[in-house]
């Protein structure tokens, strides 16, 4: 039963991920880690295949030299734990005699049973994913298997990594993205998921959150740290021709937003004896004014769409919960008071409902509620991690960051969380953030 990867011009990325970390990323197991029951002894003819259905995850066994041990059948695994390797489907290979071009006809059968079931070609999805395919050899013909194995591969996958075809044409994303030494914000396709253009060139050691469009969506606002220096609040030109700070001097500053009205900023400022309260500056370099004073920490302020309300973050006892205040700090109270964590919260384009993410379940997870914390009710539900959630123009997708493929990739669903898609092959990356106005070339 060879198990080889279909054969296709390669990336560098994916090509170190098959030659140099073939250990890594087809998951060796020792034959101490296999799971509880799975038999170690040499396989009977034809049992390599047994289980592998499409859905189910499992790992390899590796031999000393880091080939495939093909005397121990894979050991399927829960998917909701990190794997290497899933089902994607089968290939009937037909009856009679075992077909001289096995291989081939696994390759090409493989390639369109993988696509389906990512719902694009893997080569359009990620470059963390690779086909890897299993055939029968004459022996496991003649013991009765008929059909390829194909399987989508990678490195510490969480749950499954099956999606549907969604995208966002029409719409424009900022999102950070990591590519080989620098990490910046740029901006991506929504038809594609691919990079238009790079609006920092910075090298950028931390990005701080999301960033936030400027409601003509010229520039963008975001918090970042270069180097050894402080965290502070900058803006870079939409069309990638220039990054310049703000605020500088007034302590340090992180999650920053815009106003609806394209003249302030609320942000983070912990200039006042370490305390982390949110403050409102105008844009034309006067200074700003504290609308929190919380012993704790206060965090993530985002703007009502209409600019008369501040959503928040609050730490309280050491507890995360969303909160809600006028957006001169007048009557703060809780939206969100679940006894987790939560986190990231974010307006619908209507104001009418927010998003927020929370482990209520027990893993993080995007939730949504009216603006009152009423009808809370989750949109994703999966063993990794699913934060930044952001609305597109309409209201009728979000996007979110989620490390279900092993490392940080930009997803997207529709609002009442049906159809998740992966949508961007970069990785890693996150941070999403929807344009509010179409932009241009």
């Amino acid at each position: 039963m060879p198990v080889r990867p279909t054969t296709r011009t390669l990336s560098p990325l994916l090509a170190t991920l098959l030659v140099a970390s073939v250990p890594a990323t087809v998951g060796a197991q020792s034959p101490s880690a296999a799971a509880p029951g799975t038999s170690l002894a040499p396989a009977a003819t034809g049992t390599w295949f047994d289980g592998l259905t499409t859905g189910v995850c499992y790992e390899l066994t590796l031999s000393d030299d880091n080939n495939v041990d093909f005397s121990v059948p894979p050991t399927i695994v829960d998917c909701a734990q990190p794997h290497a390797n899933e089902v994607a489907g089968t290939v009937d290979l037909g009856d009679g005699d075992l077909p001289a071009d096995v291989d081939q006809l696994s390759f090409e059968g493989c390639d369109a049973v993988i696509a389906a079931y990512l719902g694009r070609p893997i080569s359009d999805v990620s470059a963390l994913l690779f086909p890897f395919t299993a055939w029968p050899e004459p022996a496991d013909w003649a013991s009765g298997v008929r059909e390829a194995v194909c399987t989508v591969a990678g490195t510490g996958l969480i749950g499954s990594v099956a999606s549907g075809s969604l995208t966002a044409p029409g719409e424009t994303l900022a999102a950070f993205w990591q590519e080989s030494d620098s990490a910046d914000i740029h901006l991506l396709d929504g038809a594609t998921g691919a990079s238009i253009r790079a609006v920092t060139d910075d090298a950028t050691v931390e990005l701080l959150g999301p960033p936030s469009w400027a409601p003509d969506g010229s520039s963008l606002l975001f918090a970042a740290q270069f180097a050894d220096e402080d965290t502070d609040l900058f803006v870079a030109a939409a069309d990638g021709s220039g990054t310049e700070p703000l605020l500088v001097g007034h302590g340090r500053q992180e999650g920053g937003d815009l106003a609806p009205d394209g003249k302030h900023v609320a942000y983070i400022n912990n200039s006042a004896g370490g305390e982390y309260d949110i403050w409102v500056a105008p844009l034309d370099g006067t200074d700003g004014v504290a609308i929190t004073d919380h012993p704790e920490r206060d965090a993530t302020p985002r703007w009502s769409p209409d600019g008369t309300q501040i959503l928040f973050r609050r730490v309280t006892d050491g507890l995360s919960e969303i909160w809600l205040m006028g957006a001169d700090g007048s009557d703060p109270h809780r939206v969100i008071d679940n006894g987790v964590d939560s986190y990231d919260p974010r307006w619908s384009p209507d104001g009418t409902a927010i998003l927020y993410t929370t482990a209520l379940n027990g893993s993080m997870d995007i939730w949504t509620a009216t603006t009152d914390g009423s009808s809370a009710r989750a949109l994703t539900s999966h063993p990794g991690a699913e934060e930044y959630p952001t609305f597109s123009r309409d209201g009728s997708l979000i996007a979110f960051m989620s490390d279900r493929l092993g490392t940080p990739t930009i997803w997207i669903m529709n609002a009442d969380g049906t159809g998740e898609s992966l949508l961007s092959p970069l990785s890693p990356a996150g941070y999403p953030a929807f344009a509010p106005v179409a932009i241009g070339d």
